[in-house]
């Protein structure tokens, strides 16, 4: 990319960002809340003249910008719930942003659903309710199969809130857990993944676990938001249809991707 022509799409960025968010990112205050860290990390590699960085980051930005006007399009009001709480500190910006990227999920599929508090969203499908609830987990170390035991804490954790229902589905970013796993070993082992998953799951009553990963598909040449599906033996059976229908098993592969440090 062009000098120039990384300056205007970093420009627009901005000001669609400063658009959706009505936040003006011309102080330096503007520049410590998470999305004005990641404005302004993506000039710093730019000017450091590493431009796969910078172009990485740019396209994540660009597909939080996409899902937050979707968002907009869809619901005003659900709009300005996403823009007091995603730029408001680096601890839940990871959570409320995989949060936006489900509920522009939602909206795509011309489903209708609620965003509550616990679970996370509401859905209406075939006459009945079914419910999904967001995580983001990251790494706090290295250790061998932290992936296993970030799974196993998530779900414990959400055991807890008191809505642990076939009914019930778990939409987990591991997008920081992959990023680490390749960069030790260089590949994930998918059939350990699927393995460890699928017990930790059927050892609850949810309905289902399903691991969502942002990569970079550099053969397509955009960001993207895949997942892998596992359910539970017991999920209720209008959930399990409507995953069928919107969230199916069929594994989308993509050979030529680089995966970012965080959704």
């Amino acid at each position: 990319m062009k000098a120039v022509d990384f300056m205007i799409a970093y420009g627009s960025i901005v000001s669609a960002m400063a658009d959706l968010l009505d936040r003006r990112f011309t102080r330096n205050e503007d520049f410590n809340t998470p999305i004005g860290k990641a404005l302004k990390s993506v000039l710093l590699y730019h000017n450091a003249q590493k431009y796969q960085e910078r172009d990485y980051e740019l396209a994540r930005l660009a597909m939080l910008v996409k899902h937050l006007d979707e968002i907009r399009k869809h619901n005003q009001n659900m709009l300005g719930l996403f823009r007091v709480r995603i730029n408001r500190d680096d601890a839940n910006y990871y959570g409320f942003r995989f949060e936006a990227a489900v509920a522009s999920s939602l909206i795509r599929r011309g489903i209708r659903f609620e965003k509550m508090e616990q679970p996370d969203f509401k859905v209406s499908f075939n006459g009945g309710e079914v419910f999904l609830e967001c995580a983001s987990i990251h790494l706090s170390n290295s250790r061998p199969n932290e992936l296993r035991r970030k799974i196993e804490s998530v779900i414990s954790e959400k055991r807890q809130k008191g809505y642990e229902m076939p009914n019930v589905a778990l939409f987990v970013d591991v997008t920081n857990i992959y990023y680490h796993i390749v960069a030790r070993q260089g590949s994930v082992r998918k059939e350990e993944v699927k393995e460890h998953t699928q017990q930790a799951i059927e050892r609850t009553r949810f309905g289902d676990i399903t691991l969502f990963v942002y990569v970079l598909n550099k053969e397509l040449e955009r960001f993207e938001l895949n997942y892998l599906r596992h359910d539970n033996h017991g999920i209720d059976r209008v959930l399990k249809r409507f995953l069928d229908q919107h969230y199916t098993y069929e594994i989308h592969e993509v050979h030529d991707f680089a995966l970012p440090e965080r959704g």
